[in-house]
């Protein structure tokens, strides 16, 4: 009896887009003409150019989530894409700045949203890169443009109460990582950087703070328990007097 190998979701998706004809320069520059003219046929073509890329992109930051899959960061990066097609089709390099908007968003999600601790999103000022490949468009650029510390947050009273037990060296990861304790945000890439440097175990922080995310989430499930358990007894109590 043969065996069918089964793909998965990833495999499956990228061996779609990577069958889809590649544009180019040429080929790019008369479709986005006829793009500017109103052409949906056209706007479609463009849009379908950056599938791959979009795929390409996710399958390299799919290594930061822990929590989130892969066809995730490909649905926030392709809607990205459409959402910013009508801006995109005005400027020189209309393909150019449809990737750039997708990259920003992929690596927004991972900094934002891919964790056990959610950080807010806030407006701020979207950044575009000359380049795709220029230094500057790392996690250190979204890190520098983070909005300040909001001065009034939320009562994360528990959430600190289970940090405090968790080892210093995991605690120490998430509050430069999420910017605990109102302490300026330092990506995970920098942190790993700067220890690479001192003891060349930088690799090391990033499993340091699955692990600290993993022993955290078991904390909060314990209290959290702990509170349902105390309130079902006080509910009790106030029924039978």
């Amino acid at each position: 009896m043969e065996i069918q190998e089964v793909l998965t979701n990833e495999e499956q998706y990228r061996g779609i887009t990577k069958r889809l004809p590649q544009l180019t320069r040429q080929q790019e520059q008369a479709v986005i003409e006829r793009a500017r003219t109103g052409n949906p046929a056209a706007r479609e073509e463009l849009i379908i150019s950056c599938l791959n890329y979009v795929g390409g992109l996710a399958n390299r930051y799919k290594q930061y989530l822990y929590h989130d899959e892969y066809l995730d960061l490909v649905g926030e990066g392709n809607l990205a894409v459409v959402a910013a097609f009508d801006t995109a089709i005005l400027k020189e390099n209309p393909c150019g700045y449809l990737r750039a908007v997708a990259k920003y968003t992929i690596i927004r999600y991972c900094a934002t949203r891919a964790s056990l601790i959610v950080r807010p999103e806030h407006n701020t000022e979207a950044i575009y890169m000359r380049s795709l490949d220029e230094k500057p468009y790392t996690y250190d650029t979204l890190v520098l443009h983070a909005p300040p510390v909001v001065s009034e947050p939320t009562d994360y009273t528990f959430l600190y109460q289970a940090l405090a037990k968790l080892p210093r060296s995991y605690r120490d990861v998430l509050k430069k990582q999420f910017g605990l304790y109102d302490s300026a945000l330092v990506s995970l890439y920098a942190l790993s950087r700067r220890k690479k440097k001192a003891d060349r175990k930088g690799t090391a922080l990033y499993n340091t703070k699955y692990q600290a995310l993993k022993r955290l989430r078991i904390l909060l499930a314990q209290q959290e328990e702990r509170i349902l358990t105390q309130l079902g007894t006080q509910k009790k109590a106030s029924a039978l007097s």
